[in-house]
C-alpha cells in the first residue's frame, strides 16, 4: 500500500496494488470541506512547493542554524517529504522549503468553501527536530492573537493527535515510518479547518446529538467567521516572508475595515457593493445590541469568543418599543438599560472573597492543606477551562479563600422547558479530587424539575458517580474537567425533554405510543410550572456573588417569558416557537400558568419592570356542554 492524493479533494487516497489499482478510499468523508475552487486563476503561475533562500521571520529561526550537521536518516526523511509535497500538495495548500534551513518550513493552508474559514490564508511555521521522523516535527499557527478554532491556540500551539499535543489512538499518532508531511498538512486542513469547528472541542462531541448541539455550532461558527475576517486584516498587514442580526451587524461594520485593506491591495469597486448593518427595530429599556467594541474597527484584537457558543439573546433582538417614534435608531444608537449594562460587563468567570452561604462550607476552612495534585488540577480547570472556555448561558464564581469551593449557574436553553430560567449549583472539591469526581449540590427550593435534580439538592448524572454509566461516561481522573461536568448538566439534564431521562422512560414511552398519545407532553408543562416557582423563588432568595445578577437577568427577560407564558396560555407547546395558535398545551396547564403568572408578573413589577400586567392573558375559558350532565 502506498499513499497517493487526489488533487481535486485534497485527501489522501489509497491504492491497493494487489487490486489493480482501484481505490479502496474512493469516497470523500462527512467532515472534509469542499476543497473545489474557483478562484484558481490568480494563483495558476504560483507554485505549490518551492523553496526559498531564507526564513529570518519564522517562528523557529532561534532552534538551529546553517552550519548544523543531521543524520543521514532525518535529511533523507525530509527529502522524501519534499518530494511528496512537490507532487501531491492539493490546490489549497502552498509550502516553503529553506534552502539554507532543512529543518525550516512553511505552509499556508486556503480556507475551504462552505466552512467559516472560506477564503481565509491560514500560515502555519514548521520546524524539524534533531530526533525527527522518531518525534513529530513542531508546527506554529500565525494567530495574530486570535483563536479561531479550539485546536489553534492564540499562542499559535496547534492541538492535535499527530503532532502528540491530543490524546489518540495508534493509527491516529505519529508513526515514524508511515507518517508524512501531507497527511499533516491535510489533517490540519480536514481535521481543524472544517464545517464545523465547535465539534473539535474536547468533550462536546456527544451533543452534536443533542437539541443545544446544532444551536451552540452556529453560533460558534458565527463568531468564527468574525475572527476569520479579523486574520484576513491581520495578515494583509502583516503578511509572512462570516444568522443572528448581532452577526450581520458584527460582519457589516467590520467588512468596512477589511474592505479599505482590500482596496490597498489595488482591488476596486468595493465600496459600492458594501451592505450597510442591518436596522433593528429596538426596546431601548432593554439590550438589543452591545456597542462595537473599538478593536473590530482596528482589526487586531486579542481576545476572542470562547468556544462556546451560540448568542442567547439573538432571537430577542427585535422587540418593537412601546414608547419609541416610529423611526428606527441605528445598532450603534441604542442606549442600554443599567441591567443590560451590568450583565454585559459581568463575567462569566471570576473570584470572590468567602461563600459564607455554600452548601459544603462546612466541609472544610480556609486554613486548610491540600496536596500539590489537588491545586494544579483545581487550578487547571479555573484557568484552561473555565476562565476561557464558558459558554454565553453558563457563569462560575471561585472562592480565593476556599479553593475547594465553587458555584456555578446554569440559564436554561431556548427550546427548553427551562428557557430563561437560572439554576444554580454548588460545587466541592473533595480532598482526594481528581480521583474521585467533585460533589454537586443543586439549589433546589424544595422543587422537583428533572428526574436527575432532587429537592434534596442531590444531582443524578453518570460523570458524578451518582449514577450508573460505561467507562467514558464516567469521571476520569486524568481526562474528565469542570467545564465538561457544566456543559453535561446543561445538556443531558436541562435539556428539551426531561421527561426521558427518568430511568423507565422506555417503558413510559412504548405505552404512549401505544395508546396512540405522547406521554411527556404533561411531564414538561409540569416541569415549565416549576421553573416559573424556581425564577420566582431565585428573585426572592437568590444566591450570595449573584443578587444583581439575578434582579438584571430577569429583568432583561421579563418581556420574552411573558411573552412565551402568553403563547402557552393560548395553547403552544412547551418550548415551541411562538408560530400562531397552534394547540399544544393541556387545558389544566394552560390555566395553570395563567394563575401563577400573575404571582410572577408581581416579582417582575418589585425590580423595576413596567407594562406587563396589561398584556397578561387570563386564564383559558372552558367550553362546556352542560346537556351532557
Amino acid at each position: 500500500m502506498e499513499p497517493a492524493v487526489d488533487r481535486k479533494a485534497g485527501i489522501p487516497e489509497v491504492i491497493d496494488k494487489k487490486n489493480k489499482g482501484k481505490s479502496i478510499l474512493n469516497y470523500q468523508p462527512w467532515w472534509f470541506p469542499n476543497f473545489s475552487s474557483k478562484r484558481t486563476s490568480a494563483r495558476a503561475n504560483f507554485k505549490r512547493f518551492d523553496s526559498v533562500q531564507h526564513f529570518s521571520d519564522h517562528h523557529y529561526v532561534l532552534k538551529g542554524n546553517a552550519s548544523k550537521q543531521h543524520s543521514r536518516t532525518w535529511a533523507k526523511k525530509i527529502q522524501a517529504d519534499w518530494k511528496i509535497l512537490e507532487k501531491d500538495l492539493p490546490e489549497t495548500i502552498f509550502v516553503r522549503a529553506c534552502e539554507s534551513r532543512m529543518d525550516l518550513m512553511r505552509a499556508v493552508i486556503v480556507g475551504a468553501e462552505g466552512t467559516p474559514y472560506h477564503d481565509g490564508l491560514f500560515f502555519f511555521d514548521i520546524h524539524f527536530p534533531d530526533t525527527y521522523p522518531s518525534v513529530p516535527p513542531m508546527v506554529h499557527y500565525h494567530s495574530g492573537g486570535l483563536t479561531i478554532n479550539p485546536n489553534l491556540y492564540n499562542s499559535g500551539h496547534v492541538c492535535l493527535s499527530l503532532l502528540g499535543t491530543w490524546y489518540g489512538n495508534t493509527r491516529e499518532n505519529w508513526l515514524p515510518q508511515e507518517s508524512t508531511m501531507l497527511q499533516l498538512l491535510v489533517s490540519i486542513q480536514g481535521l481543524i479547518l472544517n464545517r464545523k469547528p465547535y465539534y473539535n472541542e474536547p468533550f462536546v462531541g456527544w451533543t452534536k446529538w443533542t437539541p443545544l448541539g446544532e444551536p451552540f455550532s452556529k453560533g460558534y461558527s458565527e463568531n468564527v467567521f468574525i475572527l476569520s475576517l479579523r486574520t484576513m486584516v491581520y495578515i494583509m498587514r502583516k503578511p509572512p516572508n462570516g444568522g443572528s442580526m448581532k452577526f450581520r451587524t458584527e460582519v457589516a461594520v467590520f467588512m468596512k475595515t477589511v474592505v479599505d485593506e482590500f482596496v490597498k491591495l489595488g482591488v476596486k469597486e468595493l465600496q459600492d457593493k458594501l451592505k450597510p448593518p442591518p436596522v433593528i427595530h429596538t426596546n431601548t429599556s432593554s439590550l438589543i445590541f452591545a456597542d462595537i467594541p473599538a478593536d473590530l474597527e482596528m482589526g487586531m484584537s486579542t481576545t476572542d469568543q470562547p468556544w462556546g457558543c451560540p448568542n442567547s439573546s439573538s432571537n430577542r433582538t427585535s422587540k418593537p418599543s412601546r414608547n419609541s417614534s416610529s423611526h428606527p435608531r441605528a445598532p450603534l444608537e441604542v442606549v442600554s438599560s443599567a441591567q443590560a449594562n451590568f450583565l454585559r460587563h459581568f463575567k462569566r468567570f471570576d473570584t470572590v472573597e468567602d461563600f459564607s452561604d455554600h452548601h459544603y462550607v462546612s466541609n472544610g476552612n480556609a486554613s486548610k492543606q491540600h496536596s500539590k495534585t489537588w491545586v494544579k488540577k483545581v487550578q487547571v480547570d479555573w484557568k484552561i477551562f473555565l476562565e476561557n472556555n464558558l459558554p454565553e448561558t453558563i457563569f462560575v464564581r471561585t472562592c480565593e479563600s476556599r479553593m475547594d469551593l465553587m458555584r456555578a449557574v446554569i440559564i436554561g436553553a431556548e427550546g427548553t422547558p427551562y428557557h430563561d430560567g437560572l439554576f444554580f449549583f454548588d460545587i466541592h472539591f473533595p480532598d482526594n479530587y481528581p480521583s474521585v469526581p467533585p460533589m454537586v449540590h443543586y439549589h433546589s427550593g424544595g422543587l422537583r424539575i428533572n428526574p436527575n435534580l432532587y429537592t434534596s439538592g442531590k444531582v443524578c448524572l453518570s460523570l458524578l458517580g451518582t449514577w450508573n454509566g460505561n467507562t467514558r461516561e464516567q469521571w476520569l481522573p486524568r481526562e474528565s474537567t469542570m467545564l465538561q461536568l457544566l456543559v453535561s448538566i446543561q445538556a443531558l439534564i436541562l435539556n428539551q425533554k426531561p421527561y426521558f431521562n427518568e430511568p423507565s422512560y422506555e417503558q413510559g414511552r412504548l405505552r404512549a405510543w401505544g395508546k396512540g398519545a405522547w406521554a411527556p407532553g404533561p411531564k414538561h408543562e409540569n416541569v415549565y410550572i416549576l421553573s416559573l416557582r424556581t425564577m420566582v423563588y431565585g428573585m426572592r432568595k437568590p444566591p450570595k456573588h449573584f443578587e444583581e445578577f439575578v434582579r438584571s437577568h430577569y429583568f432583561e427577560r421579563a418581556h420574552d417569558i411573558v411573552k412565551a407564558s402568553n403563547a402557552y396560555i393560548e395553547g403552544a407547546p412547551v418550548g415551541s416557537l411562538v408560530k400562531g395558535t397552534s394547540q399544544g398545551g393541556s387545558m389544566q396547564f394552560r390555566n395553570e400558568v395563567a394563575v401563577f403568572m400573575k404571582t410572577v408578573v408581581d416579582e417582575f413589577v418589585k425590580l423595576g419592570v413596567n407594562e406587563l400586567e396589561d398584556i397578561l392573558e387570563p386564564p383559558p375559558v372552558i367550553h362546556t356542554n352542560t346537556s351532557r350532565n
